[in-house]
């Protein structure tokens, strides 16, 4: 099998296959490491059913889900691999911050936002180590997004940022956005939402300082339950942005 044949398994991810996977085992185990995201857990399983790998019979999934404690993302972590399993597929930076750490042999599965930056892999021509998967553009659309901002609200000056400082891709977006900022003379507010009571704070601090408009980062935990996030804290004295992306 090819290094890309799993790119729909894993839910959008390209896949390198460990070494003699196949051969050790007729069911390999993974590890799927995640933080509360439904949506993307529902096509990483429909995609293993594409490829024709049905849980319990030719596969085996280590599931680990730090959802509401994503203090237990490296506990979690450093369990899958104790268990040896064959691969780790972590669908966000911070999930794969946590895999990494744990090991350096084991391949790690990632979808993630400057995998260089974070240092995962050396390079996204030959990343060499035990990371492979897709980088995806999150702090290169950071300044994209306040323009497109601006535009769809004339005369806007005041932008609250709301990013999780647990996830470590988010600091680069932050630094994208406060240099838009800049050059599009916008005043940038940056608050903390680690989580949906703390998100819940931020809105009122934003809406305490006047902001006009809201900008939620990418994060796990946003994607996880857009449901959940209190944006009607605002009420009508700012607009909220939910250009949460993709962790």
């Amino acid at each position: 099998m090819k290094r890309r044949q799993f790119i729909a398994a894993l839910g959008g991810m390209a896949i390198a296959r460990p070494s003699g996977l196949c051969a050790q085992q007729t069911r390999p185990r993974i590890g799927r490491l995640s933080i509360g995201n439904s949506r993307i857990e529902d096509a990483f399983r429909q995609g293993l059913r594409d490829f024709g790998y049905v849980e319990g019979q030719n596969l085996l999934v280590e599931y680990r889900d730090a959802g509401k404690t994503p203090g237990q993302l490296d506990a979690f972590a450093a369990e899958l691999v104790a268990l040896k399993v064959d691969a780790i597929v972590a669908g966000s930076s911070q999930t794969t911050r946590a895999a990494f750490d744990q090991t350096k042999t084991i391949p790690i599965v990632t979808m993630s936002t400057n995998p260089v930056g974070l240092g995962f892999v050396a390079s996204l021509a030959k990343p060499g180590g035990n990371v492979t998967g897709v980088s995806l553009l999150g702090p290169e659309v950071s300044g994209k997004r306040l323009q497109l901002l601006k535009q769809a609200i004339p005369g806007v000056t005041r932008i609250a940022v709301i990013w999780n400082p647990d996830d470590p891709a988010a600091h680069f977006s932050v630094e994208e956005s406060q240099a838009a900022a800049a050059v599009l003379s916008l005043k940038l507010q940056v608050l903390e939402g680690r989580n949906a009571d703390a998100i819940d704070g931020a809105l009122q601090a934003a809406m305490n300082a006047q902001a006009e408009a809201v900008v939620l980062l990418p994060t796990p935990l946003l994607m996880g339950s857009p449901g959940r996030l209190p944006v009607s804290r605002c009420g009508g004295g700012c607009r909220h942005s939910s250009l949460t992306g993709k962790p």
